[in-house]
């Protein structure tokens, strides 16, 4: 069962930092992962305080990185510009896209994609594209 967070402040937005999580989970559930509530308990607390804050809507930001080992629970899709290929928004395309060589394979085949696609923005023109989580299927083989 979730506690009740204390009451948005007025902007209604929120902000969750890199480590707390971890630190939540040792400091009230004594590190056992096992206790945590499930994601959709998550979700429906989440729908709660929306429903709550009468503001309809939850602006919130985080300093969470996911990188390539992570493991997707609830996104069977991922739609993402590649207007940044040496950050960190690689390391999430990464991860989304699989480990080892095929996850590899997969980002440079979607990069290359994507670069030969129309679909651009008029401030720095990135390329956007989109993974799909279902089974991976290999991607060609690199030229």
């Amino acid at each position: 069962m979730l506690t009740p967070l204390p009451p948005p402040p007025p902007s209604s937005s929120c902000s969750l930092g890199q480590f707390e999580p971890y630190e939540v989970v040792r400091e009230s559930f004594g590190g056992d992962w096992g206790a945590l509530p499930t994601a959709s308990e998550c979700y429906r607390f989440l729908l709660r305080q929306v429903e709550q804050s009468g503001e309809g809507g939850l602006l919130g930001r985080t300093s969470v990185m996911i990188a390539p080992g992570y493991q997707f629970q609830c996104c069977d899709l991922l739609i993402t510009n590649f207007h940044a290929p040496s950050t960190t928004l690689m390391l999430l395309v990464s991860a989304f896209a699989g480990e080892g060589d095929l996850g590899r394979r997969r980002v440079l085949h979607a990069y290359k994609r994507a670069v030969h696609r129309p679909h651009r923005f008029p401030s720095t023109q990135p390329r956007l594209s989109s993974f799909d989580a279902s089974p991976p299927s290999p991607p060609p083989p690199l030229p």
